[in-house]
């Protein structure tokens, strides 16, 4: 069995297990976790291993027995230095072995940073989707972006200081200036920060302030308007070049206006391709 333990983090500050899981949850095997010295403070008559190991773990090419030793009744807990183990993390990938070899994954609940970024962003909560880290660069980034920009829920990111910048002028580019942003900074420690302000505030804020700590960030869905939907009227070809002169490249500005007309990328890329024949 596999617990799913809410972070160590929240455990530091007191948060215990349910009382009806008993002694089963301090009798793991295995513990995985980046904060190694302070679980092994915690209970150090406990085989632990270190976070970074999980994927070696996983494919194979270290301890090959530890799967076996799951399916034999043997318990771990896969416990996370911040944030909730499987968001975002190798958790993910130990939670599907186990899912696939019939192995019950129990989750312990406690504070989750996306939904707590959520309940006090102030902006809607009845729909909203959680897209984690954008990718770093690249056409991939480019084209999340895009996708963010035009979700109608609200959406939730996380981020680190290192990137927050870059993250926050991406968006702002990527959307508009008066989107409204919350930026949770250090959620349920003791230098926690809220704020909320437009996609332009934050800019600006951050263009002062050094940014430190861990992000959460939840950015306001785009408005249904006829603006989100500037391609009505225009030809395939028009459209794609709207993206192309704001520098977007041609292959990206294809896909970007097949997303916005729900088509094919192929059949939005072969009546482009046959519009411009005709316009030379």
């Amino acid at each position: 069995k596999i617990f799913i333990y809410l972070g160590f983090n929240d455990f530091a500050l007191g948060v215990t297990p349910r009382k009806e899981d008993g002694d089963e949850l301090f009798s793991f095997f295995g513990a995985y976790c980046a904060m190694l010295r302070q679980l092994q403070a915690a209970y150090p008559h406990s085989e632990l291993c270190c976070v970074t190991l999980l994927r070696s773990y996983l494919a194979g090419s270290a301890a090959p027995g530890f799967p076996d030793r799951l399916a034999a009744g043997e318990s771990c807990a896969l416990v996370t230095d911040a944030g909730t183990p499987g968001i975002s993390d190798p958790g993910e990938d130990l939670v599907s072995l186990c899912a696939g070899r019939g192995i019950p994954v129990v989750p312990l609940p406690g504070a989750c940073a996306g939904i707590s970024a959520l309940i006090v962003s102030g902006l809607p909560t009845s729909r909203f989707c959680f897209e984690g880290f954008l990718p770093a660069s690249g056409r991939e980034r480019r084209e999340r972006l895009a996708e963010v920009a035009a979700e109608r829920r609200t959406v939730i990111l996380h981020e680190a200081p290192h990137r927050l910048r870059a993250t926050l002028s991406d968006l702002r580019e990527a959307t508009c200036g008066e989107r409204r942003i919350s930026i949770c900074r250090e959620l349920t420690k003791l230098n926690e920060q809220i704020l909320r302000l437009t996609l332009d505030g934050a800019v600006e804020y951050y263009d002062k302030c050094e940014p430190r700590g861990e992000y959460v960030l939840v950015l306001e869905g785009a408005a249904k308007s006829a603006e989100t939907e500037f391609w009505r009227g225009l030809d395939i070809a028009a459209h794609v070049r709207h993206y192309t002169e704001s520098g977007m490249p041609e292959r990206d500005a294809v896909k970007a206006a097949a997303r916005d007309r729900g088509v094919p990328k192929n059949a939005v890329y072969n009546e482009y391709v046959r519009l411009k024949n005709e316009e030379k």
